[in-house]
């Protein structure tokens, strides 16, 4: 959906903040013992929004699996083959975790990268993604 520009005389266009310059007052605003209170909640937030991003991607890509019909059984389930479903199972689940985690941090690098195309790995460009991915590159759960 896009929504229709309204400009008032004298006003500035919008310009994303690079990534290079969002680490800069990161790293001003660490310097300062209230602004660095601040940019821990700041980042907390922001990692929190990330998370539940992930997570709704995550529910979204299960969900789909569910749609797929699953194979018609005609045969005796037992222990053994009980015990292996649970094993793909757990697989996929890990599987769908990091896809929607891969999804997610992807896009937010690449969110001000025109060219980046998910499907080819050479349209990728380091260090992007403005102000919410040096949050949560600084942050400590990043960095653990």
């Amino acid at each position: 959906m896009n929504l229709p520009e309204r400009k008032t005389a004298g006003q500035r266009q919008a310009v994303s903040m690079t990534y290079v310059q969002a680490l800069s007052i990161i790293e001003r605003a660490q310097q300062d013992k209230y602004l660095a209170r601040e940019l821990d909640t700041l980042r907390e937030q922001c990692c929190e929004f990330i998370f539940g991003l992930m997570n709704q991607v995550n529910q979204e890509l299960a969900a789909k699996e569910r749609k797929v019909p699953a194979l018609l059984r005609d045969r005796q389930e037992t222990t053994v083959s009980l015990r292996s479903e649970a094993a793909r199972r757990e697989a996929r689940t890990r599987q769908r975790r990091d896809l929607a985690e891969a999804m997610v941090v992807g896009a937010l690098i690449n969110s001000d990268n025109p060219a980046w195309n998910p499907l080819d790995p050479a349209t990728h460009l380091p260090d992007r993604g403005g102000l919410l991915m040096a949050l949560l590159k600084t942050s400590r759960e990043w960095m653990a």
